[in-house]
């Protein structure tokens, strides 16, 4: 039996979400002497590595470079994303904002403010239109963080209003009826990001070598096992896997998956800033947690990498192990609310408006008090979130996708907790290993083989016939396919053939009475 573990998970969701109503939140009449503003200087170092396409192709500048093109309806992105100012190359504010927002609403029980609940796969196929919204907790959903009370008015309920995340990144109006005239419609956030620029040291970190990815989908939330929990409730906030890069490159090149020519190798590092306005010590604290996720440094003394370190994931090629990155702040300005009440612009550095930024251990010291304002251990009994962000160096079990066949046969069985998914699969659950595979109706080229019996009710071997199949493994002693469940190393594959993982091999298939398949390699598919 073969086990392997599915690229995403889910975090519980909380049943509600604490509010309070927006006219007590911070910053919402006026800059207050308690609240802290400023911003963070802040250091993106790339643990994987890491691609954001410049993907643009109707605007002038994208014409004129050719970021992007297409061979045979195959996308071939030439460019990793760019300041088309400086040419440098950097982390989109929207990459960095988003995945640091969904840490924050896991860790403060916020609502779901990323979530659509709307799904559907292409106009004309109705079957895959989805409505998930009446499948969250309905204290969860975003229309449920109001400006104004149902009835109109402001918001008296101290259990109603915003929850702390749509205080901290803003929200237009939802829910209540039609706002009167002047009445307000919108909270604009106290949070501003900024790109990450790649810093100068790191610029030979740029791999300009061209890649092949495997394919990569959209997101298919109406495979219910897997989106909904057994009460039909949507499972939690979706999170990706860190782990190794693993079978990267792959030769077939079609409409459905990409290649890059241009990415940032591991080790390399990003600057950039982040601005915030009014904020209470304890959303400062929220805010510091959601960034580094923990104390650690991604190095230790002697440059290794810090085990158990907690990560994030940014840009494209997620399932794949791409965009593993660690946060860490650097530095910490602040401004002084009376002084900064009477500018009509940022300050800037070297004004008397802003302290001076602090650096070193000063820094940490201070992160720490902010940090413990919001709690000692944001993580404390939040396990599947530090589970899934903790970055590994090794698993026990590839994280790869199910394949089409497991679909078919295995589209039954509900995502475990720890997202450890076994082929073949049993109706029952539990080690399957003693099952014999049954060939029936497979995703490959060839012939069905048919179970067939002798007058005594014994198995007799069944066979032969041809398939074609992906290469798993290259090995020392031929190359590893898999059929049913059952790993196979298929012998007399010559080296100079240069085969990889994801090359197609078409081979000849027997079976024996016990169930044993055995492969003889025919030919490479081109």
């Amino acid at each position: 039996m073969s086990k392997f573990i599915n690229p995403y998970n889910f975090v519980p969701l909380p049943t509600t979400a604490p509010r309070q109503p927006v006219e007590t939140t911070p910053g919402w009449t006026s800059l207050s002497r308690e609240g802290y503003s400023g911003y963070l200087e802040a250091e993106i170092i790339t643990l994987t590595r890491l691609f954001i396409p410049s993907r643009a192709e109707d605007d002038l500048h994208s014409e004129l470079t050719n970021d992007k093109h297409q061979e045979k309806k195959h996308p071939v992105y030439k460019k990793y994303i760019y300041d088309i100012t400086t040419g440098q190359k950097i982390i989109p504010a929207t990459s960095v904002k988003g995945p640091v927002r969904a840490v924050m609403e896991a860790l403060s029980d916020s609502c779901l403010g990323l979530f659509g609940g709307k799904y559907k796969k292409d106009r004309q196929d109705q079957k895959r239109r989805l409505d998930y919204r009446a499948k969250a907790p309905s204290e969860l959903i975003p229309g449920r963080c109001r400006l104004r009370s149902s009835a109109g008015g402001p918001v008296t309920d101290p259990a109603d209003g915003l929850c702390v995340c749509c205080r901290l990144f803003g929200i237009a109006a939802g829910g209540g009826t039609e706002p009167e005239a002047g009445d307000y419609t919108a909270l604009q956030g106290r949070l501003s990001f900024e790109d990450f620029y790649l810093a100068d040291t790191s610029r030979e970190k740029i791999s300009t070598t061209s890649i092949t990815l495997p394919e990569l989908s959209d997101p298919k939330p109406w495979h219910a096992p897997f989106y909904l929990d057994g009460s039909g409730s949507i499972r939690g906030r979706k999170f990706y896997l860190h782990h190794e890069l693993v079978d990267l490159h792959t030769k077939i090149k079609t409409k459905r998956n990409c290649t890059i020519q241009e990415s940032i190798l591991a080790g390399a590092g990003f600057t950039g800033r982040i601005r915030f306005t009014n904020l209470s010590a304890s959303e400062l604290g929220l805010l510091l947690w959601g960034l580094e996720l923990d104390d650690s440094p991604p190095f230790d003394a002697d440059g290794n990498l810090t085990p158990n370190l907690l990560a994030h994931k940014l840009g494209m090629g997620k399932p794949l192990g791409l965009g593993s990155v660690k946060i860490r702040v650097t530095g910490l300005a602040l401004a002084d609310a009376a002084e900064r009440y009477a500018a009509f612009s940022w300050p800037a550095e070297g004004q008397a408006k802003l302290t001076p930024t602090l650096e070193g251990n000063k820094l940490r010291t201070r992160l720490d008090e902010l940090k413990k304002q919001w709690a000692d251990n944001a993580f404390q009994n939040r396990e599947q979130l530090r589970t899934l962000l903790t970055f590994p160096t090794s698993r026990t079990h590839v994280v790869r996708y199910p394949h089409n066949n497991w679909f078919r046969d295995c589209s039954h069985i509900d995502l475990p907790q720890d997202g450890i998914l076994a082929d073949p699969c049993s109706p029952l659950g539990g080690d399957t290993s003693t099952v014999p595979p049954k060939l029936s109706q497979p995703p490959y080229k060839g012939k069905t083989v048919a179970a067939a019996k002798t007058k005594k009710g014994k198995q007799k071997k069944i066979g032969p016939t041809e398939l074609i199949v992906p290469i798993i493994e290259v090995t020392a002693k031929g190359v590893r396919v898999e059929v049913k469940g059952q790993s196979l190393i298929v012998a007399g594959v010559s080296p100079y053939l240069g085969v990889k993982p994801h090359d197609r091999l078409k081979i000849r298939l027997t079976q024996t009475p016990d169930g044993r398949l055995k492969a003889e390699f025919k030919g490479i598919v081109r």
